[in-house]
């Protein structure tokens, strides 16, 4: 569909593409392992800057049939629901997550998807922007079919937020891409959107 092929097909593209990422595990790994060093380093730099507060939010994201992302396992309507930590500075704030989708429809294999994430959320007044990384581990719906991560993916989001007291209450727009000289390719019908809601401390 749209020109994208799905990793999660059963015929022959599926186990080429299933060969092919079995040749490349200590590559993903390594990305992972970064990404993960630069997660837990953003609090620290976010206590540097002497201005530190919490939050916790819960979001609920709508997804789309993505276009340009071969490892995409959402169609166009599906919803994934989740929890982050906000941890302020004077500028924004980094968050920390993790969404879960019970019932993805890009593929009738699928079953589950947790997606863990990283964003790094620059504020002016009421309008945000940010920039983070993010991953789908994928279950399927054959018990004997181990589970997988997707490759890495990089997104930017921009969005509004209001603070009213303790309460957070946002929402906003989410690109993701896989290869930075993908972006020349942009499709605004690839845009997901969420909303969230929690409280600041």
């Amino acid at each position: 569909e749209n020109g994208r092929r799905s990793k999660y097909a059963t015929g022959s593209t599926g186990l080429v593409d299933a060969a092919v990422s079995a040749t490349l595990p200590a590559m993903r790994t390594n990305t992972l392992l970064r990404a993960a060093v630069v997660a837990a380093c953003l609090p620290v730099a976010a206590a540097s800057a002497g201005q530190q507060s919490l939050g916790i939010v819960g979001n609920v994201r709508y997804h789309q049939t993505h276009t340009a992302v071969r490892e995409w396992p959402f169609d166009k309507g599906d919803l994934s629901y989740g929890a982050s930590l906000l941890i302020y500075d004077g500028m924004g704030y980094i968050e920390l997550g993790c969404n879960y989708a019970p019932d993805p429809t890009a593929d009738e294999v699928l079953d589950e998807v947790i997606t863990p994430f990283a964003r790094l959320v620059i504020e002016d007044r009421c309008v945000t922007a940010g920039i983070g990384v993010r991953d789908n581990y994928v279950t399927f719906t054959d018990d004997e079919r181990d589970a997988e991560w997707t490759d890495l993916l990089y997104e930017f989001h921009l969005g509004l937020e209001f603070t009213l007291g303790p309460v957070v209450l946002g929402g906003g727009a989410y690109y993701s891409f896989d290869d930075w000289d993908d972006l020349k390719d942009f499709d605004v019908d690839d845009l997901e959107y969420g909303i969230h809601a929690g409280f600041s401390f």
